[in-house]
């Protein structure tokens, strides 16, 4: 079968687990099917496109400028390439504002549509607004909430000072009334739409009844499994694999666990990583540089414990599997596919996000009951063996054979 790629953010070495996600279930892919990369090819501000030939599949580089990226200019521009190639189906990968905004244009291509977050969904993009989830859907709300949506993302586009979001924003026409529509005809007329989540799936049902559950993947094998506690009580390090700068990766949470820890354990240590790396104030805290695919297993190897601290809907969360697949006995917050991954109490902790004092009463027991962190630990591993990249391509590869096969989407009401 001939399968066009299309990612709008691919380059490489990844800025994240989408990326990753997208290269080996493509290698893979390419095995048993004739398929083509198409990137966005934009080398200032984010990197599209960067590195794209590293696959070792066919890449086609598609201009994206931002004075050129608009939807009607570069749905134009893919289309030329899609009908050159006359693939037999387009999956979609990766993408924000600009992404269903291109597939409202492409209706009479067959494609599948993969949501790594919530763009699209939410104009913010992550459903998450003073501390908490955002309650609020435009799609499926009173056309005022458009309104307040939209001064929400322009408020959170201006605080980062993001010029790669603010020209998707505009190139896209996220910013107009109509949007909405143009995402429900993108979502109704896909063969099948994949994401994470039961959080996302329930929020594309409603457009879309060709909705799957897919998660993303490890390679267990790349991470030496500890079959005991490496320091004695009260002397263990706390790992967070994260962008502390980022309010919904719960950093701010995971200190304050961490001061209400070290009153009663002194030599307590928290590790955690940083888009750059900083000396940190405080005692016993370390931040580290973003970290490469080959330097994870060392950090995992030298973690007694390892947190995700999250208070947003976190997509998937790969740093547990990550954990899980190390031996690091593993506390996680009630939110998006973490809950999904762990079982509380039996290969992991579940506690409530945003909330230290259940937090530190989480990490408090894996501190002093070192059998139970054991037990955790050989379960977790038996957990991260159900996710080899090889389990997840056998379903993906099923859900793109089944929707080449089907009759196109019966398009849902769009007004």
């Amino acid at each position: 079968m001939r399968i066009a790629v299309l990612d709008l953010l691919f380059n490489w070495p990844p800025d994240g687990g989408a990326r990753t996600d997208l290269k080996e279930l493509l290698v893979r892919l390419h095995r048993d099917h004739h398929v083509t990369l198409l990137v966005a090819d934009c080398p200032r501000h984010f990197p599209r496109g960067r590195n794209a030939a590293c696959l070792g599949l066919p890449v086609e580089h598609i201009p994206a400028a931002p004075w050129q990226f608009t939807a009607d200019e570069f749905a134009r521009r893919l289309r030329a390439v899609l009908d050159r190639l006359q693939p037999e189906l387009l999956f979609f990968a990766d993408g924000w504002y600009m992404k269903p905004a291109i597939l409202a244009r492409l209706q009479h291509f067959p494609y599948v549509l993969r949501f790594y977050a919530y763009e699209g969904l939410c104009l913010r993009l992550h459903f998450f607004r003073h501390g908490q989830t955002c309650p609020r859907d435009y799609l499926a709300g009173h056309p005022d909430d458009w309104w307040q949506c939209t001064q929400c993302a322009l408020g959170w586009i201006a605080r980062h000072r993001s010029r790669p979001f603010f020209f998707e924003y505009l190139g896209s026409g996220a910013w107009l009334p109509g949007y909405r529509t143009t995402v429900r005809t993108a979502l109704a007329h896909a063969r099948a739409i994949i994401c994470y989540n039961e959080f996302i799936r329930q929020r594309l049902l409603p457009y879309s009844r060709r909705v799957h559950l897919l998660p993303s993947g490890i390679c267990p094998d790349n991470f030496v499994f500890h079959h005991a506690a490496r320091r004695s009580n009260g002397h263990q390090r706390i790992l967070m694999v994260g962008r502390t700068a980022d309010e919904t990766k719960g950093f701010a949470v995971l200190l304050a666990a961490f001061r209400l820890l070290r009153m009663r354990y002194p030599h307590l240590q928290l590790i955690a990583t940083s888009e750059t790396g900083s000396a940190h104030p405080e005692p016993g805290v370390t931040l580290l540089p973003w970290q490469t695919q080959e330097q994870l297993p060392a950090l995992y190897a030298d973690a007694d414990i390892c947190v995700v601290p999250s208070v947003w809907e976190e997509p998937f969360g790969i740093v547990a599997l990550e954990a899980m697949a190390s031996g690091v006995p593993l506390v996680v917050t009630d939110v998006g596919g973490l809950q999904d991954i762990v079982s509380h109490r039996h290969d992991g902790l579940i506690c409530r996000r945003g909330d230290p004092q259940a937090l530190a009463a989480a990490l408090t027991e894996l501190i002093e009951q070192p059998e139970f962190a054991d037990t955790l630990r050989r379960h977790a591993r038996a957990t991260a063996q159900c996710y080899t990249w090889d389990t997840v391509y056998r379903k993906f590869s099923a859900i793109l054979t089944d929707a080449a096969a089907s009759a196109p989407a019966a398009a849902a009401p769009v007004s």
